[in-house]
């Protein structure tokens, strides 16, 4: 089944303007997608917003063979769902990451593993002039699902209500991991140009146990 180790790299890769960007985000002073927020952005920020979001990401080969059906478009899926408010200084938010990975089909069933990534972020920012310092705290739960069995063989309507009762609408297993960080962040604005790093696990950094840190 699916572990933490095994989680598509899609979980945190934010919203289709950051995956146009690259990935690029950190010094981004407007980016209000939870997953990839700078938390020294906040002290930019000149007005209180509400953001919701739904997202779907999936990869399959371009230069494979056709696609057939559902059990081919269903490779490495991600489905995020994601709520963040955020005012001048401060942010908090929450997200639910479903990292879905196919184990093949059998009589008309599609066996699927799948891990939910529950998120609690929060956030805080100061500066002066045009430097600015934020700090986030992320609470993350970490569940999984072993072979879900979905058919395939009904219509449209049938197939995904059987998808939401059985991933989404279900019990979650007693297989948790839970984890707390702490990030850190900078900003600099210079005229036209933004500077900013960030570094998302702060605490692991500081003994020596691997850092998260990204430059842009």
């Amino acid at each position: 089944g699916l572990s933490a180790n095994n989680l598509p790299a899609a979980s945190q890769s934010g919203s289709s303007r950051i995956l146009g960007l690259g990935g690029a985000s950190i010094s981004i002073s407007d980016n209000l997608n939870i997953q990839t927020m700078n938390p020294a952005a906040l002290y930019f920020s000149t007005a209180s917003q509400l953001h919701t979001g739904f997202s779907y990401l999936d990869t399959y080969k371009l230069n494979g063979p056709s696609i057939n059906g559902l059990e081919d478009l269903l490779n490495h899926p991600s489905i995020t769902i994601d709520l963040v408010f955020t005012s001048p200084g401060w942010y908090l938010g929450a997200y639910s990451d479903y990292c879905l990975e196919t184990n093949g089909l059998s009589n008309g069933l599609l066996s699927i593993d799948v891990a939910r990534l529950n998120v609690v972020k929060g956030g805080l920012a100061f500066g002066i002039g045009s430097f600015s310092l934020g700090v986030d705290v992320s609470a993350t739960k970490t569940s999984y699902l072993n072979s879900r069995m979905i058919g395939i063989d009904g219509d449209v309507i049938s197939i995904g209500a059987e998808f939401l009762q059985k991933i989404f609408f279900t019990e979650y297993g007693s297989r948790n991991e839970e984890t707390l960080e702490v990030g850190l962040g900078m900003m600099m604005n210079a005229g036209i140009f933004t500077f900013g790093v960030y570094s998302d696990k702060v605490i692991d950094f500081i003994t020596d146990s691997g850092s998260g840190i990204s430059l842009d």
